[in-house]
């Protein structure tokens, strides 16, 4: 009787340790699951200085953008900006093609603006947004960028009248001669040029504001995309 209650409580002082052990793996692997830092997303780090404030960013980048996380063990997001065009290929891989970013601040406004480096296909572009306190943004700076090529576009298939595709658009734009205006119920809301940049190889509408908008054709010609505005379709 007393060999069986020994074995018993030898099998049980087993399982007991067992437990704990297992445990801990769990444990620890909670803790590196739980901070999204480990994770291997993290493609580099700076200090955005906003409203006299510092604030540490981990920085991650997609084909489409890149965006600004705290730098705390959950993932939360403080800001982002998008790429106006698609900076790498479809063959090439966005992580590494980027080389650099800063944060610093670039007109003396006293915020901090985002300057991004990527090299592809031996050429290198700079990427450029100033942050506009007014609208809470970082705002793409196409004439501060730059893109490696000089090669020339007729801007003829630009040009007409585009309609709105949605509600909460213009009713229509009208591009011509180098200039665009957009129009709703009748009246005239914004406007500027329309022209090509060879630094970026790329077709911006900038606005009253200055702001540069990027713009393409879709569907042989038939479809207008204007970044900040969306899709238009050939009037």
């Amino acid at each position: 009787m007393k060999k069986h209650i020994a074995m018993l409580l030898a099998l049980m002082m087993c399982l007991c340790l067992a437990a704990c052990g297992d445990n801990g793996t769990n444990d620890d692997e909670q803790i590196a699951g739980g901070d999204w830092r480990t994770t291997g997303v993290v493609r580099a780090n700076g200090v955005i200085t906003r409203g006299g404030e510092d604030t540490d960013v981990l920085v991650c980048i997609d084909r489409d953008s890149a965006t600004f996380y705290y730098d705390d063990i959950e993932q939360t997001l403080f800001d982002y900006v998008t790429f106006p065009m698609q900076v790498v290929s479809d063959d090439d891989d966005p992580w590494e093609a980027f080389q650099s970013i800063d944060f610093a601040d670039r007109n003396g406004d006293g915020s901090s603006d985002v300057a991004i480096i990527f090299t592809f296909d031996g050429d290198t572009a700079l990427l450029v947004w100033f942050w506009d306190a007014d609208r809470e943004l970082f705002v793409f700076r196409p004439e501060e960028s730059e893109m490696g090529t000089n090669d020339d576009v007729d801007l003829s298939d630009f040009e007409g009248t585009w309609l709105g595709t949605e509600s909460d658009q213009p009713d229509y734009i009208e591009i011509s001669d180098g200039s665009w205006a957009a129009y709703l119920n009748g009246e005239m809301t914004d406007g500027g040029d329309f022209r090509y940049e060879p630094e970026l190889d790329a077709v911006y509408a900038y606005g009253s504001d200055r702001s540069g908008s990027y713009a393409e054709l879709h569907d042989n010609g038939q479809t207008l995309y204007i970044s900040s505005l969306g899709y238009f379709s050939r009037g």
